[in-house]
């Protein structure tokens, strides 16, 4: 998969676990997640989306027209109609086709995998502003864990997998909501952890298995960023280190679907290159999915 560019939009507020002492103890939030700080944002979803494509596209030395398609990954778009990636084509110029695509926290990665159905340059953007569906009162879980962010790609398409694995567990589907008329994100975290170890787990080893190779073979995984804790278990169970993930969730806390773009664009530009790659991610729904792929980076950041 020849990644052309990457670009991010973070959150400009760190809310250290300290500041959200009034909900959740800091000590028990570092325990419990590894998070130590999450971001947070004054500005739209589609905004984050737009500076992150835009800082994309000078990635790849691109103008927008060049561009064969735009799918933004969002659970937080800013209007039900028109979708937020038309508001980014607007804002940006762009008469590609655009959508938007919602799996939750997979989206991100469920997006990359859609991009095979177009051909030439595409841009495959999360965005998220999860953070507005935390109630901040006492004892809001979400409020701990999620953060604001935008991360995008662009890919030559269609991009080729070695190993392809998606699917949905519709057991959990209470585990995470954010439902009418309140719009409040509830969550059962020990239900949703106990399902996403083996979930995740799972399905990166049946990815790597189409692909012919070992999670122990990978040069590097890039896992949705829910929590560190949660992390460190897949990783156990992977028969891998942890040292062998991109982890970034410690700092800008679980941007949902945005969390792996992010996550991917940040590894790329500190290795300036690619290799045989694991990405794996799980969502509300439960939703799932991972990718082996051999990347090749090619933006300004390449050696």
């Amino acid at each position: 998969m020849r990644v052309l560019g990457v670009g991010t939009a973070l959150g400009e507020t760190s809310l250290s676990n300290a500041a959200l002492a009034d909900v959740l103890p800091p000590d028990l939030v570092a325990r419990k997640t590894g998070i130590v700080a999450r971001l947070r944002t004054r500005h739209s979803t589609a905004q984050l989306a737009g500076s992150a494509l835009r800082q994309a596209l000078e990635d790849a030395r691109l103008a927008p027209t060049d561009l064969a398609g735009v799918l933004l990954s969002t659970n937080s778009g800013d209007q039900w109609v028109p979708p937020t990636s038309a508001t980014v084509a607007r804002d940006l110029g762009l008469t590609c086709p655009v959508m938007d695509v919602n799996a939750a926290c997979a989206g991100g990665l469920y997006a990359l995998r859609l991009a095979a159905a177009f051909a030439g340059p595409v841009a495959v953007v999360a965005s998220e502003t999860v953070s507005r569906f935390c109630s901040g009162e006492p004892g809001d879980w979400c409020a701990a864990i999620f953060g604001d962010g935008a991360g995008a790609l662009i890919v030559e398409a269609p991009p080729t997998f070695r190993g392809a694995v998606w699917g949905t567990a519709p057991e959990g589907w209470g585990w995470m909501t954010v439902l009418p008329p309140d719009h409040i994100g509830q969550m059962d975290g020990r239900k949703l952890f106990e399902a996403a170890v083996p979930l995740c787990a799972d399905a990166l080893r049946a990815a790597c298995r189409q692909a012919g190779v070992e999670p122990q073979d990978l040069d590097l995984i890039v896992p949705h960023q829910a929590n560190l804790r949660l992390l460190e278990v897949v990783a156990e169970r992977l028969g891998v280190s942890v040292e062998r993930m991109e982890v970034t969730v410690q700092t800008t806390g679980n941007m949902s679907s945005a969390s792996l773009p992010t996550a991917l664009a940040s590894a790329l530009r500190a290795r300036g290159r690619g290799g045989l790659t694991g990405l794996v991610a799980f969502g509300a729904g439960l939703t799932y999915g991972a990718l082996v792929c051999d990347i090749v980076y090619s933006g300004t950041g390449a050696p």
